[in-house]
């Protein structure tokens, strides 16, 4: 049964175990409809990247993005690697763009990001297919 969600809005997932099961199954279940709102800059000005994430993209690109205190970098948006609505390093695309919309922090872990329409039917797959799993607004 889907539920209403708010545009322009992330959703927290609630009664969802962190697993690497879970995160797999989060990633499979996210079907993207090509918006490219996460990379042009639609949904975020900027894309926020692991060390790890940032490793992936070449060196000479890294030296032009912000550093961000624990351990991130920051790319202002449009991803400079999206060409003529093509990523250009999409065999090695940092893990946050794989697993978008799905968003974490520390505190917060399955937060859902909602001006992406892969996310609203991401949301109404976990609460309809994983027993206990709720969907609360989170405050950004």
């Amino acid at each position: 049964m889907a539920i209403e969600l708010k545009d322009w809005a992330a959703y927290q997932l609630q009664g969802l175990e962190w697993s690497a099961q879970n995160v797999r199954w989060l990633i499979a279940n996210t079907k993207c409809q090509g918006c490219l709102g996460c990379c042009d800059g639609t949904h975020y000005p900027a894309i926020n990247l692991s060390k790890r994430d940032a490793m992936r993209i070449p060196k000479k690109e890294r030296r032009t993005m912000t550093e961000a205190g624990d351990g991130l970098l920051i790319m202002e948006a449009p991803c400079r690697f999206l060409v003529e609505k093509r990523c250009t390093i999409h065999l090695s695309k940092p893990g946050v763009c794989l697993e978008y919309p799905v968003s974490y922090t520390k505190e917060s872990p399955w937060i859902i990001i909602i001006a992406c329409p892969a996310g609203k039917e991401l949301i109404n797959a976990c609460v309809d297919l994983k027993p206990g799993v709720k969907a609360a607004l989170y405050q950004i």
